[in-house]
């Protein structure tokens, strides 16, 4: 039975945590500007979009990096970091209130979140297209 590729991983998920970082950036810019009943809206679908297909895309990313035996070693840090994250965002930010009020937060968090976009570039992004590369040659390789 012949199996068929689905999702090329290195292809599709670049994009996809790029653009859920920048959807981010975009919500915490609209939700800066939240008194107009349309910013709220547009934030509330940009952070519907983003939060559940980032953290999949980032789950997978990894995942697929580590080793075969520390896989659940590595999803185990992911969520105990993501739990950390979820715990101490919301406190932190809450001390950042008082001093820039709440637009000011959102604005803070829109450059945090361009901030985070290049780091992954940097950080994962570049080596995407390099990994794109050594799998091509490697089955144009194999198919010869």
């Amino acid at each position: 039975m012949p199996t068929e590729v689905i999702c090329d991983f290195p292809k599709a998920i670049f994009p996809r945590i790029a653009e859920e970082f920048f959807a981010k950036a975009l919500d915490s810019a609209c939700s800066s500007y939240g008194k107009i009943r349309k910013s709220v809206l547009a934030s509330g679908a940009l952070i519907g979009m983003g939060f559940g297909t980032f953290m999949s895309c980032s789950q997978a990313i990894v995942i697929k990096l580590s080793p075969a035996d520390s896989i659940g070693k590595a999803n185990s840090t992911f969520f105990i970091f993501m739990d950390l994250g979820v715990g101490l965002g919301p406190l932190l930010l809450g001390k950042v209130i008082p001093l820039l009020q709440f637009s000011g937060m959102y604005e803070l968090l829109a450059v945090v979140m361009l901030m985070c976009l290049v780091s992954y570039h940097f950080l994962h992004g570049r080596y995407v297209g390099a990994h794109q590369k050594n799998q091509l040659a490697l089955q144009q390789h194999l198919n010869n």
